[in-house]
C-alpha cells in the first residue's frame, strides 16, 4: 500500500513553519532490498570520512527539491536499526526538513528542520549532492507532532536524486526524556547500489607491509553478492603477495563510468605468500574502488594476532593505488 511519507498532522505544520508549499509526495516502499541495507553503525560511521567534500563551482549546485530514500534508521526509538523512508525538502531560502519513518505497522516518524549552511558535491557519483545543516527544531510521531526548539547538525547526502545517507546529532533540551529512550540523533543509510559480481583487475603501486615505501603491484578482486576477496601482489620476482577476504557492507556507486563502485568491506581471513599461504583469521576493513572495470585504490587495515610478527615487520595493512589505464 503507498503511505506519504509524513502524517497528515505533522506534515502541515511542519511546512508551514518552513515556509514550504505543495503536497507531499507518496511513494512505494522498495522491497525485496534487505541483502543490500546498511544496519552497521561502525562501518556508517566512517562513510563521511571516506568521500571528501567537492566544492561546486560559483553558481553551481541544486537550489531545491524534494528528495525520498529507502533503507536503514538506526538511533534513538529505531534503536539497532529499522527499516525506514526518508524524505529530504529543501528550498532557494535555504530551509530544509528530514523525515525518517519507519516502514513498520507503527508510526514512529523523527523530523528535523532548520538551515542548510554548506551545499557541496557528491563523490559518490552523478546527480548527486551534500547538504551540511543546522538544525533549529525537531517534531516527531513520539511527541505528538508538537514542534519542539533543537540544536544540532544534519549532514545529508544524495546520490542520483535518492537520499543515500543522513547523519543528525541533535538535542531538544525541552522534549520529554522519557520519550526518546535513546535521545534524538540517528542515521539512516540507503538501500546500496547494486554492483556487478566477478573479477576486476588493477595495475599500480602498493604501501605498508613487507611492499614497505612502495612496489609495482598487480591487484585482483573478485567479488558475489556477499562475499569478496582482493589480492596485491607485487610485480618483481619475489613473488610477495598479500590477499585479504571477507564480506561486503556497503556498496556505493563509483565515478561515472560503467563498472564503477566502491565496496566498504569487513575483513575475516587473511593469506600470504609471506606466510606459506597459511589461512589466518584476521578483524578489520577494506575500502576498494572500482572505476571503469579497474581497481583503482585499495586501503586495508587488518589485523590477524596469530601471524608471525616477524615476517610482517610493519604489520599486514596495505594500500593500493592505480594507475588510471594499464
Amino acid at each position: 500500500m503507498i503511505r506519504p511519507v509524513y502524517s497528515l498532522l505533522g506534515a502541515s505544520a511542519i511546512f508551514a513553519a518552513l515556509g514550504m508549499t505543495g503536497a507531499v509526495a507518496a511513494r512505494e516502499p522498495v522491497a525485496n532490498q534487505t541483502d543490500r541495507l546498511l544496519p552497521s553503525p561502525s562501518v556508517a560511521s566512517r562513510l563521511a570520512q571516506s568521500f571528501p567534500v567537492i566544492e561546486f563551482p560559483p553558481g553551481e549546485g541544486v537550489r531545491e527539491g524534494t528528495f525520498a530514500g529507502t533503507g536503514v534508521a538506526t538511533g534513538s526509538k529505531f534503536t539497532v536499526g529499522r527499516q525506514a523512508e526518508a524524505m529530504l525538502n529543501f528550498n532557494t531560502s535555504n530551509n530544509f526538513s528530514l523525515s525518517l519513518a519507519a516502514t513498520g505497522a507503527d508510526t514512529l516518524e523523527m523530523l528535523y528542520q532548520g538551515t542548510v549552511t554548506r551545499q557541496s558535491a557528491s563523490a559518490l557519483g552523478t546527480n548527486g549532492f551534500v547538504l551540511e545543516t543546522r538544525v533549529s527544531s525537531f517534531a516527531s510521531s513520539l511527541g505528538d507532532w508538537q514542534v519542539f526548539e533543537a540544536s544540532g547538525t544534519c549532514r545529508i547526502e544524495v546520490f542520483d536524486s535518492q537520499v543515500v545517507s543522513s547523519t543528525c546529532n541533535v538535542t531538544a533540551p525541552a522534549f520529554p526524556t522519557d520519550l526518546t529512550g535513546l535521545g534524538l540523533s540517528s542515521e539512516f543509510r540507503g538501500v546500496g547500489v547494486s554492483t556487478p559480481v566477478g573479477a576486476f583487475p588493477g595495475r599500480g603501486v602498493a604501501t605498508g607491509s613487507k611492499f614497505a615505501i612502495g612496489r609495482q603491484a598487480d591487484a585482483m578482486l573478485n567479488v558475489n553478492d556477499n562475499n569478496f576477496s582482493i589480492s596485491i601482489a607485487a610485480t618483481a620476482a619475489n613473488n610477495l603477495e598479500m590477499l585479504y577476504q571477507g564480506t561486503v557492507t556497503r556498496r556505493s556507486a563509483g565515478r561515472q563510468a560503467a563498472n564503477s563502485f566502491v565496496l566498504e568491506t569487513r575483513v575475516n581471513s587473511f593469506v600470504s605468500s609471506l606466510g606459506d599461504w597459511q589461512v589466518f583469521e584476521a578483524s578489520g576493513t577494506c575500502r576498494i574502488e572500482v572505476f571503469d572495470a579497474l581497481v583503482v585504490s585499495s586501503i586495508c587495515n587488518v589485523t590477524a594476532p596469530a601471524f608471525p610478527t616477524d615476517l610482517t615487520v610493519l604489520g599486514l595493512s596495505t594500500e593500493f593505488r592505480g594507475m588510471d589505464q594499464f
